[in-house]
């Protein structure tokens, strides 16, 4: 998955026209949402960014995600005056690691911790009301039950729920009920007939990666207890040198970040 050269910013009704214009046939289709929240920025740092939509957070936020070495964020951020498309929504992306490559992420502008955003006025209640429309837009698109919770499966989930991130979001302040309560409502204030669901294309298990490649460097380090877990991409950023460092450290190995033929044995199953 990547992300878009020039991510696009919608009002509502223009994101309901493009969440029903989404074909989603490119073999992968989202069986749930995972909702998030920024924290930094803040709404009021994120007002400070500046007055038109090009200065403010889309392009920002893409360019946050790559220097992370991920292949892409959550799809949407959701603002109080516009919902952002940053990633092919069409694709799977990475933003929960305990349910990554399965969810469509959302994230909302804002901090909402005690002390924080209050979700239920000002900009903050504009946040949670666009972000209330998207999950709804896209519930009835592709046939979410929201409401049927499971955890990892399906319905609405919350990206705190994830124990292995340790992350709050989208906020303690953010209550799951009333969210839900109101995607229901709001889907059902759509009217007319859902489209058909379309089952999902059967999963193909992937193959095992290559001996010392990075993708088999990342899930032997995810196996041996790397934290936090990496994403194995075969993408040999950052967190995956940190990680190699950590596991090198651990074994007395020389400490360089580099996998060659010492760190390669310890890596390799007895």
């Amino acid at each position: 998955m990547s992300y878009l050269s020039n991510p696009s910013h919608y009002a509502r009704e223009e994101f309901k026209a493009y969440v029903e214009a989404l074909a989603f046939d490119k073999g992968w289709r989202p069986r749930f949402p995972t909702l998030h929240n920024t924290g930094v920025p803040s709404l009021a740092q994120w007002e400070a960014y500046g007055s038109t939509v090009e200065e403010r957070w889309g392009p920002n936020l893409n360019r946050y995600y790559q220097g992370l070495g991920w292949h892409a964020g959550p799809h949407l951020v959701v603002c109080p005056d516009y919902i952002w498309v940053l990633s092919d929504v069409e694709a799977p992306g990475v933003s929960v690691s305990c349910w990554n490559h399965v969810t469509l992420g959302i994230e909302m502008v804002g901090n909402y911790e005690v002390g924080g955003d209050d979700p239920d006025a000002g900009e903050g209640a504009k946040v949670i009301d666009n972000a209330v429309f998207a999950l709804a837009a896209l519930s009835r698109h592709l046939g979410w039950s929201v409401g049927a919770i499971v955890k990892g499966v399906g319905g609405l989930h919350f990206h705190r729920e994830c124990a292995r991130d340790g992350h709050p979001c989208p906020g303690s302040r953010v209550d799951k009920a009333a969210v839900l309560a109101r995607v229901l409502a709001q889907v059902s204030a759509f009217g007319g007939a859902p489209p058909a669901v379309v089952p999902a294309p059967t999963p193909v298990a992937p193959a095992a990666p290559a001996f010392g490649s990075p993708a088999w460097i990342q899930e032997r380090l995810n196996q041996l207890g790397a934290h936090p877990p990496l994403t194995v991409d075969g993408d040999l950023g950052p967190k995956t040198v940190a990680a190699v460092e950590s596991f090198q450290m651990s074994r007395g190995l020389t400490v360089d970040g580099i996998v060659g033929p010492q760190t390669i044995a310890a890596l390799k199953p007895a």
